[in-house]
């Protein structure tokens, strides 16, 4: 179903993919899936690995679509995470979005989750800053926090967070740094963004290996988990929906 609301007298549209396994007799959870930048939220719906995974348990995906900045020199569609890469306000997109399919599809308040590849994986890290009284947990792939946006983050509450990063990733380099691409975007890097979340969410002692074999703090307030999936060799690739969705999903809003 292609949607629209209109946020800050701007048409902004996005597309609510509602599986067959979905009946309507009980609220099911709530995936938005943010699209990397120059992407749509059609390119993400054909990309995403977590559709395979939602849609046999009838779970409403929502893939919004990002908008271009006014300045030239940056690429888009995308995100407005701090210094890049759109003017709009996309928290307040992403709020009106999920009023606009409460109000159309049954769904579970308490268990709304994002995720997102390359800039959207910029975007869902963005909210877990920005949208903790909205989103239980997020799962972000190939893009970490930047020194904008992070030092500008202070969730409501701790949230679960799973990031997916590929060492030989040559978009958003696994080591942090400047983006490379003029675009003002400085990261913190895989394992920055690991310690910036163990800190937000109060996690104590040394991570573990999980069953996945990625590095978990499981001891974090209120009983988030902060992880890091990092692929060896990796590239800039899409997160992992089979190790991915069970992780967000096991989280509730309190």
């Amino acid at each position: 179903h292609k949607m629209s609301v209109n946020v800050d007298s701007k048409n902004r549209t996005f597309i609510m993919h509602v599986p067959s396994a979905y009946k309507g007799d009980k609220p099911v959870p709530v995936v938005v899936d943010y699209h990397p930048v120059m992407g749509s939220g059609q390119g993400q719906l054909s990309g995403t690995t977590y559709k395979a995974q939602t849609d046999p348990e009838g779970v409403i995906s929502l893939y919004p679509d990002g908008t271009k900045s006014a300045d030239s020199r940056k690429m888009g569609p995308g995100w407005n995470v701090g210094p890049c890469c759109s003017d709009d306000d996309d928290v307040k997109f992403s709020r009106e979005m999920i009023k606009s399919v409460e109000e159309k599809v049954c769904i579970d308040k308490k268990r709304v989750y994002a995720t997102g590849f390359s800039m959207g994986g910029g975007m869902s890290n963005h909210v877990a800053c920005f949208m903790s009284d909205i989103y239980a947990a997020v799962a972000p792939a190939a893009m970490d926090l930047n020194k904008t946006n992070s030092a500008k983050c202070n969730p409501e509450r701790p949230i679960s967070i799973i990031m997916f990063r590929g060492t030989n990733d040559n978009v958003c380099r696994y080591q942090g740094g400047d983006s490379g691409f003029n675009d003002g975007l400085n990261f913190l890097g895989a394992e920055g963004n690991l310690n910036f979340w163990k800190e937000k969410n109060g996690c104590t002692g040394s991570p573990s290996k999980n069953s996945n074999g990625c590095n978990e703090y499981s001891n974090c307030k209120d009983g988030t988990k902060v992880v890091l999936c990092t692929k060896q060799g990796g590239g800039h690739e899409q997160g992992d929906g089979k190790v991915g969705w069970p992780f967000p999903q096991s989280f509730t809003l309190p």
